[in-house]
């Protein structure tokens, strides 16, 4: 992306079903599935549709780069990294200049992935 796009611009919130036209319908249903659920929340961003649990985020779906991500804080307070690494996810890190570095987990948005993603969320929150 440009350098020159505003400060907060993948952060805006944009219309939830146009952010969402294009991809599998399973995924769609997915995340409306737990836009639905009480404990949950899907807002749909620029580039990710982020997921909260109680009102934290706790991950998403880089809808650009074809990611499920769990947040570090929400993999650190709900029970840990062997949860998510025992369903594909990935411990990665994003580095920038004179920051310290974004951990985060990740697994490709592909076959199996939601299946994996709603153990995840099963063994750490006790739901969906």
């Amino acid at each position: 992306y440009p350098p020159d796009f505003p400060e907060g611009f993948f952060l805006a919130q944009v219309n939830f079903e146009q952010a969402h036209e294009n991809l599998p319908p399973a995924v769609t249903a997915f995340l409306e599935l737990l836009r639905a659920h009480p404990d949950f929340g899907c807002e749909a961003h620029m580039v990710q549709t982020q997921i909260s649990f109680r009102g934290r985020k706790l991950g998403g779906l880089d809808r650009k780069n074809g990611l499920w991500y769990l947040s570090k804080l929400f993999v650190n307070d709900f029970g840990g990294p062997d949860i998510p690494e025992r369903h594909g996810f990935a411990r990665r890190e994003k580095h920038q200049s004179g920051k310290p570095p974004h951990v985060y987990w990740a697994r490709d948005s592909g076959a199996g992935s939601i299946d994996a993603l709603t153990q995840v969320l099963k063994e750490m929150t006790g739901h969906p």
